[in-house]
């Protein structure tokens, strides 16, 4: 597995493009662009290709929220980014409509947490939301399987390169719960990624 997030105009979609593809069998590659506008690059941020470019998982590093106990006082909140640039063949073309969210938490009894992603390519206004929620007590991992509109997905300009971009971002709040005790929630470490499913087409001839 190879290693490797806002734009403001409008552009068309891309709506001429015959049926699904299988994936391309090879020149494919994924790297995470630096972007100064999004402090959490710099953290271990990093991507990676399925063998069978059918999918790339993203792993955002240290990424976390906490409130109560030792937590520092604006801890409770924090949004990330991450710039991707897919290098695809010519001819080809893709959306992603189906991701894969996994991560962990500790709540306490009276916590609520919450997981927002936006992801879009960059250039277009129109992009995808998705939000889940906890609620404490709650201890271990989670894990959010989510579908799109399969039928009518965003795909890249087949005419023009275009980065993937990703924004992600974490609440803990704590409601009614002991201020004394910590309850957090990360998609870090080892235990948190986000696995976006490739849909393939051919671009028109």
């Amino acid at each position: 597995m190879a290693i490797a997030a806002l734009g403001i105009a409008a552009l068309p979609l891309v709506t001429a493009v015959p049926a699904f593809a299988i994936p391309p069998p090879d020149d494919v590659s994924i790297e995470v662009v630096k972007d100064g506008r999004y402090p959490c690059m710099g953290k271990g941020a990093a991507a990676g290709l399925s063998d069978d470019h059918t999918s790339f998982t993203v792993y955002f590093g240290d990424f976390s929220v906490s409130t109560g106990g030792d937590a520092p006082p604006n801890d409770w909140r924090k949004n990330c980014g991450i710039r991707l640039r897919i290098e695809i063949p010519a001819g080809y073309t893709y959306a992603v409509e189906e991701v894969d969210h996994q991560g962990s938490a500790g709540l306490q009894a009276g916590v609520s947490a919450s997981k927002k992603t936006h992801f879009y390519f960059d250039g277009f206004i129109l992009d995808s939301f998705l939000t889940h929620t906890l609620k404490g007590p709650y201890e271990g991992a989670w894990t959010y399987h989510e579908i799109g509109n399969l039928k009518d997905p965003l795909y890249k300009p087949c005419d023009r390169q275009r980065d993937f971009m990703i924004t992600k971002e974490l609440r803990v709040i704590r409601e009614v719960s002991d201020p004394s005790k910590m309850s957090y929630m990360s998609i870090g470490s080892r235990e948190g990624s986000t696995r976006y499913h490739f849909l393939w087409k051919h671009c028109p001839a």
